[in-house]
């Protein structure tokens, strides 16, 4: 049974801005951590529709005792514009997903995404030079996962997108970011030619859908990774599973993105 945080008139809270939420897990686990830790906070999930988001905000930001948020699908490139101060990553991406509010009142972006599927990855491959990443998916979750690959070292990276504009847009960020990193977009490629497939798109959200890849064309020394948090195995998964391929869940990115982002979320919390 999940633990369920005392909520006094000292309470500072927390929020998580989705449309859809209930797929949406952080929360669930920063009650828990902070139960554990004897913290007195709480964090809620908001269902925010993108047309309501600048009045969401705007209310929020005259709450006192709101200290931060997490933003998901559709909300990471469109926050963004609603902060006052963006951190590296953000910056380079034009994405966030963690918001800490200081204790002026201003609203600090940054995006850890990326810096989490980077982690999850890093604990079965290493990532350098002659590494070949597949990205499916432009999107906030996208850009944010391209941009710390890139960063990361990652040689060559090939992003494909439904609108062939996103990607190219993308791609042109990545080059910005990380001069070193051949970029490519398209659907003219050879999956054999891949050591990492990373799927960023929702495609899977709730087991609904098709897999965004055809898992058997890839090498099978290759890794596959999902930003798609539920299902824990999505179709990509187990068509992944079941060539024993090697492969990252999107639970597992969402763990390195908290222990990554806790510190700077505590910070709004603590102040």
């Amino acid at each position: 049974m999940q633990p369920t945080p005392k909520i006094t008139g000292k309470t500072k809270f927390l929020g998580g801005f989705a449309d859809p939420i209930d797929h949406v897990q952080a929360s669930t686990v920063l009650n828990s951590i902070f139960v554990e830790r004897g913290i007195d906070a709480v964090s809620i999930g908001f269902h925010v529709k993108s047309e309501h988001l600048a009045e969401v905000v705007a209310g929020l930001k005259h709450v006192r005792n709101f200290c931060g948020f997490g933003a998901t699908i559709p909300h990471k490139t469109a926050i963004a514009s609603f902060c006052d101060e963006l951190l590296p990553n953000a910056l380079a991406s034009g994405v966030v997903n963690l918001i800490q509010v200081a204790p002026d009142g201003r609203w600090i972006g940054e995006t850890f995404d990326g810096i989490g599927m980077v982690r999850a990855i890093q604990k079965q491959r290493e990532l350098g030079a002659n590494t070949g990443v597949l990205q499916i998916g432009a999107g906030g979750a996208g850009c944010s996962v391209a941009v710390a690959l890139a960063l990361e070292g990652v040689g060559n990276l090939t992003i494909v997108n439904r609108t062939q504009s996103k990607a190219d847009d993308l791609a042109e960020t990545v080059r910005k970011a990380a001069p070193d990193c051949l970029v490519e977009t398209g659907r003219d490629f050879d999956l054999s030619s891949f050591d990492i497939a990373v799927n960023t798109t929702s495609l899977g959200m709730n087991a609904e859908g098709p897999s965004p890849l055809d898992v058997s064309k890839l090498p099978k020394t290759a890794l596959v990774a999902e930003a798609v948090m539920v299902p824990k195995m999505t179709p990509l998964l187990e068509s992944a599973k079941a060539l024993n391929l090697a492969f990252v869940t999107g639970r597992e990115m969402l763990d390195e993105i908290l222990e990554v982002g806790l510190d700077f979320l505590l910070q709004g919390v603590n102040d």
